[in-house]
């Protein structure tokens, strides 16, 4: 396999390369950009994610940093309740490896607590072993996001994915980080007068740049594409 080309700037990259059947893969995209931005159903779609059809910010976790930061894993026997949308959680500190959780005054379930790299604490997922830093409550079952858990993903992996959509939801995204408007092509703030901020303003803009170029050349490209299908079918039927 060998690379070929990238595209955008910044978190906006795309690396393609080229394989040894010829297909084109890329590290945020397994399509080449044309196919990717100005296609109508024609390429490699990306996989189905097997998971819940709610999103992971449809659930509320239990975060493990929330938990230490406020001191509720100082002392064994420390009891915190916590009240969320849908339930109550009761969480009684064993000791310091090990923590015992309730959903609704039910039976307690065992989590144990890890450390990790430079003192990171994670959770052990009390459902399939792996190390977490937040845990969910789905159906009455407390565990973790991974796909053989509870199956648990972002919104953002289901939608924008492709097309001229996508370059537009990554152009509202660094519009969001600049503070403009997130209509696209409108207008930004004026540059900050700090160098080493106008530096990242500066880069910022570029990506921007970059992303909704992409979106218009995407979308004449579509345009074209619609208008050339019409002419065939109309020549068909005459």
């Amino acid at each position: 396999m060998r690379r070929i080309g990238v595209i955008g700037a910044g978190a906006a990259n795309l690396f393609l390369c080229e394989t040894c059947d010829g297909s084109i893969i890329g590290r945020r995209s397994i399509r080449s950009f044309t196919q990717m931005a100005g296609s109508i159903g024609t390429g490699v779609a990306h996989p189905r994610r097997q998971c819940d059809r709610r999103a992971i910010e449809h659930f509320e976790g239990l975060d493990l940093h929330h938990l230490g930061s406020r001191g509720h894993l100082l002392l064994a026997g420390t009891s915190t309740r916590w009240q969320f949308r849908d339930f109550v959680l009761t969480i009684v500190v064993e000791h310091h490896r090990l923590i015992t959780v309730a959903i609704d005054g039910g039976e307690p379930i065992g989590v144990g607590i890890v450390t990790q790299g430079f003192g990171q604490l994670l959770f052990t997922c009390p459902n399939c072993g792996t190390w977490r830093r937040s845990l969910y409550v789905k159906d009455g079952v407390l565990g973790c996001r991974g796909r053989t858990c509870l199956r648990l993903d972002y919104s953002s992996r289901h939608t924008h994915r492709n097309g001229v959509a996508r370059l537009v939801h990554l152009a509202r995204k660094v519009r969001h980080r600049l503070g403009a408007s997130l209509e696209p092509f409108s207008g930004l703030p004026p540059p900050p007068r700090h160098h080493g901020t106008r530096k990242v303003y500066d880069r910022l803009v570029a990506e921007l740049a970059v992303l909704e170029q992409g979106a218009m050349s995407a979308l004449g490209e579509t345009l074209a594409a619609v208008e050339r299908r019409a002419r065939g079918r109309k020549r068909t039927r005459t």
